[in-house]
């Protein structure tokens, strides 16, 4: 029962992530019910099943409420992180510190393209790394990385997952080793791209849409 309603709670985050309304996904919860009901002849096992979706009811809830604080609670640290930094290798090692912890990563990376199909480290944070050096989090002077192949495919948004050729859209050979999965989400702007953030994961933590 506990593994069943740790997914019934998973998947009731996953669907708030969508901006399912949660009277959408309530009723179609009532009208599973009312296409069972007729099934289960057991007035026993009614009893238990009604006492299981009060239950269901109560974590999809949870999990609704629990991503829409979530949110807040990121948007609040995020402009918290602007008004505390004295620089921007600062306001971006603060953004990337928020955004990390909101997306439940180990480490993450913030690279930015020179235009001429390289990319450039200008922050790190995570367990390993509190920054990419410096002071605050701030990063220090890093060097170009040669990427001229994979940049035009870090203009979107990417899942990395533990095997094949999507790997190679990781910068650096080393974290590629060190961690299982991925994610790489551009930063972008009315001339273009510009730059570059990617969440490493110890495990396979594929995403939503």
């Amino acid at each position: 029962l506990a593994d069943f309603m740790e997914q019934v709670e998973y998947n009731g985050r996953r669907l708030a992530k969508l901006d399912q309304p949660p009277r959408v996904v309530l009723g179609a919860l009532q009208e599973y019910l009312r296409t069972l009901e007729p099934l289960v002849a057991d007035e026993a096992l009614r009893a238990a099943s009604a006492q299981l979706n009060l239950a269901i009811v109560a974590a999809l809830n949870n999990a609704f409420y629990d991503v829409r604080e979530d949110e807040t609670r990121a948007f609040y640290q995020l402009s918290q992180a602007e008004l505390d930094a004295r620089t921007e290798p600062e306001l971006l090692a603060g953004v990337l510190r928020v955004l990390k912890q909101y997306c439940r990563a180990d480490e993450a990376r913030l690279y930015v393209f020179d235009g001429q199909g390289s990319v450039r480290l200008a922050a790190a944070v995570g367990d390993a790394e509190p920054g990419a050096g410096g002071a605050n989090g701030a990063a220090p002077p890093a060097p170009a990385v040669r990427f001229a192949a994979d940049v035009e495919r870090l203009s979107r948004s990417v899942y990395v997952p533990p095997a094949g050729p999507q790997r190679r859209l990781v910068p650096d050979a080393k974290w590629r080793r060190r961690f299982a999965s991925f994610w790489s989400v551009p930063l972008l702007d009315g001339d273009g791209r510009k730059g570059v953030m990617q969440f490493a994961f110890s495990r396979e933590y594929e995403w939503l849409p």
